[in-house]
């Protein structure tokens, strides 16, 4: 049978919730890596309920997505990202250095806060003076 070009949106073939999306890479316990078979259904699980408890007592729209996407953080910030209706801000790769000011630059609502940016013991403007 011989099927005409794609259309955008078009899947090759049917795509499931169980079906293997990504394959991450942890050590675990043992020290060796090994990787971990994440489905289509656990990302859309673990980005909307992110999304859920960050969705109340105030509005989060701006993310600041710095660890790069082998890590998995990152995929679930941007499908929460996604779910939010907001925008991600991701880092061609993480600087302490301009840190501080992405956050500010960008209005950034949400983001993991790498320790050694807590550790800085950098302080914060004034209240008055953020936008």
């Amino acid at each position: 049978m011989k099927r005409g070009p794609m259309r955008l949106g078009d899947a090759p073939s049917a795509v499931g919730r169980n079906d293997l999306l990504d394959l991450q890479y942890t050590s675990g316990t043992t020290g060796f890596p090994k990787g971990c078979m994440l489905t289509h259904d656990y990302w859309m699980i673990i980005g909307n309920n992110a999304a859920f408890f960050r969705s109340h007592g105030g509005e989060v729209r701006n993310i600041l997505i710095w660890a790069p996407f082998f890590y998995m953080d990152p995929m679930w910030q941007f499908l929460m990202t996604m779910a939010l209706g907001g925008t991600a801000f991701v880092a061609r790769r993480m600087s302490l250095t301009r840190f501080y000011e992405w956050l500010e630059n960008y209005q950034i609502h949400y983001c993991i806060f790498p320790e050694p940016a807590l550790n800085s013991n950098r302080q914060a403007p004034p209240i008055a003076d953020r936008r």
